[in-house]
C-alpha cells in the first residue's frame, strides 16, 4: 500500500472521529445536576431544586430556591401546627409594609415563595394581610395570631428562624436573602421532605 493511500485513510478516520464527537456533544445536552436528599430526588434547574411530590393521584413538580441540605439545620420550635390549621382553606400570610424597600423585596420574595405553594400544591386560599395597619394596609386584614385562623407571620431578623407560637400561628423570620431559607425549611416540613 502506498504511503498517499495511507495518509488519506487516516485523515479520512480523523475527520469521521471528529464529526462523531461534535455530533454527539451537539445531540447530547448537558443533564442538569442532580443532588439526592434521603429519598427525595433534587435536580437544579435555572437556580432552583425541584423534586416531584405526590399528593392522592396528583404528582407535582416543585422549586425550591435552597436544597434540603441548605436549611435542614433550622430548627422549628414552639407547638406543632394544629389540626385545624392544616385542614382550614384560608391562610393569612402577614408581613409589615412599612419595612425598608430593601427588606420589602425580601419579604416579597419570600412572600410570593409561600403564596405559590400554599395555593398551587397545597389548594389553600392566601389572603395577605398586614401586621400593623399603615399606609398601603387600606383594605387588607390587620392581623396579629388570632385565634380561629390560620396565619403565618413573615418578619426581618437576625437569624433565620421558624417559631410556631401557637398551634395556628407561624413565625417565619430572617435577614435578607436569609429569610426565603426560613420559607423553604417550612415547606419542606410540611411536604415531609425534612422531619
Amino acid at each position: 500500500m502506498s504511503k498517499q493511500i495511507v495518509v488519506t485513510i487516516l485523515a479520512v478516520a480523523f475527520v469521521c472521529f471528529l464529526i462523531a464527537i461534535f455530533t454527539f456533544s451537539v445531540v447530547t445536552p448537558p443533564q442538569p445536576p442532580e443532588n439526592n436528599y434521603g429519598l427525595w430526588e433534587f435536580i437544579l434547574i435555572d437556580g432552583f431544586w425541584h423534586t416531584n411530590w405526590q399528593e392522592g393521584p396528583n404528582l407535582y413538580d416543585i422549586a425550591f430556591k435552597y436544597h434540603p441540605a441548605d436549611v435542614d439545620d433550622i430548627k422549628i420550635t414552639g407547638y406543632q401546627p394544629s389540626e385545624e390549621f392544616s385542614a382550614r382553606k384560608e391562610v393569612y400570610i402577614t408581613f409589615a409594609l412599612d419595612a425598608s424597600p430593601e427588606e420589602m423585596k425580601h419579604l416579597a420574595v419570600a412572600s410570593a415563595d409561600l403564596n405559590f405553594n400554599l395555593y398551587q400544591v397545597l389548594n389553600k386560599n392566601v389572603i395577605n394581610a398586614c401586621i400593623t395597619n399603615v399606609t398601603g394596609c387600606e383594605g387588607r386584614p390587620v392581623m396579629g395570631c388570632e385565634e380561629g385562623k390560620s396565619v403565618i407571620k413573615v418578619l426581618q431578623a437576625d437569624e433565620p428562624a421558624i417559631t410556631i407560637t401557637t398551634p395556628e400561628c407561624v413565625t417565619l423570620q430572617g435577614p435578607g436573602e436569609e429569610l426565603g431559607k426560613a420559607v423553604s425549611r417550612l415547606l419542606y416540613a410540611w411536604y415531609g421532605i425534612i422531619e
